[in-house]
């Protein structure tokens, strides 16, 4: 019995962590990164498309090329260039844009150059844009990102009772239900009150602090819930529900 459950336990663990993984590689905010050869030699960039600040942007280009310099030109009332601080013996190229008030959504164009050839970054030459938003406590991200996987989790497990007698079901669906909920009513507009830099400085409408997105997963687990409760058929309803959940996660991004 122990080793059912160790296993039913690892199966829901692997569903929920390949899902959470596919949402992530498929969140629009997700990074934009590549490599391109100087000199035969490589240069590896990576451009945020959100990041978490108090005060600016740095963006690090990591090098392995000889003699090369970058910089990178920001589009505001008036173009700013800032220039690339070279460290670790040129290997790391280095900048920051100083940003008067967060949150903010910055664009900008890279470009290396290497004696007299410029290269723009990335190679189709596609102006850079990042939102720049309110530095979060690690203390909040940690909650958040347990709150929502965890859920994640106890709906796939929910959802593998199926594959046994059932008797767990609707304790697992009532923690289920919890987590996600804790995630969408609490989680997410505490860290979103920090992304808009608003703590202890003004009200914003609810509708800015709650997110339609995060409030699904917990919402719908709340009607799957009642509908365990009150069906005989608790099987095939919490394998349903599983499915939807992980469909639900990988498509809406929070």
């Amino acid at each position: 019995m122990k080793k059912q459950i160790l296993i039913l336990w690892t199966g829901a663990f692997i569903i929920a962590f390949l899902a959470a993984y596919f949402s992530t590689v498929t969140d629009r905010d997700f990074p934009l990164s590549g490599t391109i050869g100087i000199g035969g030699r490589q240069l590896t960039y990576r451009f945020e498309k959100k990041v978490r600040t108090s005060d600016s942007l740095a963006v690090v280009l990591r090098n392995d090329a000889d003699s090369v310099s970058a910089y990178m030109d920001v589009y505001a009332k008036d173009t700013v260039r800032v220039f690339f601080k070279p460290s670790d013996n040129g290997r790391t190229l280095r900048a920051a844009y100083k940003i008067a008030n967060i949150p903010a959504t910055l664009q900008y164009a890279v470009f290396v150059k290497q004696k007299e050839s410029v290269f723009q970054l990335p190679p189709d030459g596609s102006t850079l844009k990042t939102l720049c938003v309110g530095k979060v406590p690690a203390q909040i991200m940690q909650v958040y990102y347990l709150t929502l996987f965890l859920g994640l989790l106890l709906a796939v497990r929910t959802a593998m009772e199926y594959f046994t007698e059932g008797k767990k079901i609707k304790k697992l669906a009532l923690f289920t239900t919890i987590s996600f909920n804790l995630f969408g009513f609490f989680v997410v507009p505490v860290m979103r009150a920090f992304e808009l830099n608003i703590i202890d400085k003004s009200i914003v409408q609810p509708t800015e602090l709650f997110g339609v997105n995060a409030l699904v997963p917990g919402l719908s687990w709340i009607g799957i819930t009642v509908f365990l409760f009150s069906s005989k058929k608790e099987k095939p309803a919490a394998l349903f529900a599983g499915i939807i959940t992980i469909l639900l996660i990988i498509g809406l991004h929070f």
